[in-house]
């Protein structure tokens, strides 16, 4: 892939790690055994962008390139399985890979989106169906993947030229979110937090 990129532009000055399976999509079964269940998350999810990655790093030397990589919130969320371990690798090699090609002048950083909504959740949401038990987010809906290019084009750019070795969180405030609490909370209103102080 590498070399046809060469052959055909010449140069490569900026690689995505994009690709990559969840659990609803990576054809796990429950009678796989676990080094299958394995191989099936782990290959698409990190193996692939560290190859790309490992490939693509001399051409991207030659041009001071950047990478930017898809993690996940699931690496904070540890009933997201084997999708999460992969995804927390996924940030291992950004700033491993930030490490390696920052004397380089080689930037490497990491997205992790929320729930995004993507054409293959309309068609099969999350939940089952079209509503939530919680919000998704702080804005209560999904993002959307023109939301996660937009932060990907910015990592990407000369505009985060002294980033490196991050992953920018996507969620739309997800992970700030004490679902618990939120009764509580709203039934004290904010004097309560604010007296706390």
């Amino acid at each position: 892939m590498v070399a046809d990129v060469v052959a055909r532009f010449g140069r490569i000055d900026i690689l995505i790690n994009n690709a990559g399976v969840g659990g609803r999509r990576a054809g796990v079964e429950d009678s796989d055994p676990p080094g299958v269940r394995w191989d099936k998350l782990r290959g698409p999810n990190l193996d692939a962008p560290w190859f790309a990655t490992a490939y693509a790093m001399p051409h991207l030397i030659e041009t001071k390139g950047s990478i930017v990589c898809t993690s996940s919130t699931a690496t904070w969320h540890g009933n997201w399985g084997t999708y999460g371990i992969a995804k927390a690798g996924v940030e291992a090699l950004v700033r491993s890979f930030a490490a390696e090609g920052g004397p380089h002048g080689v930037r490497c950083n990491g997205v992790s989106p929320g729930w995004i909504a993507t054409e293959r959740d309309a068609e099969a949401p999350p939940s089952g169906g079209g509503d939530w038990a919680l919000p998704p987010s702080a804005f209560n809906r999904m993002g959307t993947p023109a939301e996660i290019a937009a932060a990907v084009l910015f990592l990407a750019s000369d505009e985060a030229s002294f980033v490196t070795g991050q992953t920018l969180i996507v969620d739309g405030g997800l992970m700030v979110l004490d679902y618990p609490s939120m009764d509580m909370l709203k039934d004290a209103g904010p004097g309560m937090m604010s007296a706390n102080r």
